[in-house]
């Protein structure tokens, strides 16, 4: 069943390329959708390209996130997400398609240090990732697809992550590190997906009243997976993406940003399908349920 792997259709929720990653002041409501498209038709065997071809695979997603500010420090965030299609067309293998919900994700952020001031934050963060629905897709012969084409992990799973901000607004400028970990259970065929862990280094220039530039360099580590406690050497590796964006900001409320991604350095476990390309459009709005927004202490966003 499991051939293959394909880190271009990565389980649970694909990133948004986006990083509104900052607590909310009190009060605050920030409610953002995505869609994602991403492609693949070359394999890897660590960093070069394999002797074997004949693969493509591509997916349509679309995600939304609602986040609330508890306290100044505390903020409540949900994400949930739904793909059109997640499909492979092999020479060898017939084509495998699948849809569904994802991982839904529900999690908390504390804020321990901020400093309006001199433009810092830094923030902690923990939360849950469930499966919407533990049954794995079949196809019509009755047998689970593929692993690379299920839109969930089919089990629950931990995610921790830890943000770092520093503005220098008078330049226009912003610098976001985010760090993300992820580790799953095992799902109901006894496959577990391989611990990951996302670093992103963000670059955000404000252009005009507007008009945002964003550049993300990002890594993705990803061990291996295990079934049955078993481990599949072809799962999991290194891969480094560069991804600029732009922002149109409306108000201060709305944000409207696109984004192409492209990877640049890849180390892959034997052979596996990399990822080509992925662009994503993003649409964020906040809404202020407390007392007026005061300018200088905006919530932080790398979309700004």
């Amino acid at each position: 069943m499991h051939d293959a792997t394909s880190q271009c259709c990565s389980p649970g929720s694909p990133v948004g390329g986006t990083a509104n990653v900052g607590t909310l002041k009190k009060g605050s409501f920030r409610a953002s959708i995505f869609y994602r498209h991403n492609f693949a038709d070359t394999y890897y065997q660590e960093d070069k390209k394999a002797e074997v071809q004949g693969t493509e695979a591509n997916f349509n997603y679309i995600g939304q996130t609602l986040a609330f500010g508890i306290t100044p420090r505390l903020t409540i965030e949900t994400d949930l997400g739904y793909f059109i299609n997640k499909t492979r067309t092999s020479d060898i293998i017939a084509t495998e398609k699948a849809w569904g919900f994802s991982n839904g994700l529900a999690s908390l952020k504390y804020s321990f240090w901020k400093d309006p001031l001199r433009e810092w934050e830094l923030t902690a963060g923990a939360g849950l990732r469930f499966p919407i629905n533990r049954h794995l897709k079949l196809s019509p012969a009755g047998y689970p697809l593929s692993m690379d084409v299920q839109p969930s992990t089919g089990a629950t799973g931990f995610v921790g992550h830890l943000f770092l901000y520093k503005g220098f607004l008078p330049q226009g400028w912003r610098l976001f590190l985010l760090n993300r970990f992820e580790v799953y259970g095992r799902n109901d065929i006894a496959y577990q997906y391989g611990k990951a862990n996302y670093t992103s280094f963000f670059v955000s220039r404000q252009l005009n009243l507007h008009w945002a530039a964003i550049l993300q360099v990002r890594n993705e580590w990803r061990d291996y997976d295990y079934w049955d406690g078993i481990l599949l050497a072809n799962t999991g590796g290194d891969v480094v993406f560069i991804s600029p964006q732009i922002n149109y900001s409306l108000a201060q409320k709305w944000n409207i940003s696109f984004l192409v991604e492209m990877p640049v350095v890849r180390n892959y476990h034997l052979a596996q399908l990399g990822s080509k390309y992925s662009f994503a459009l993003n649409l964020m709005y906040d809404f202020d349920l407390g007392h007026p927004v005061d300018a200088g202490k905006q919530p932080v966003s790398a979309l700004k």
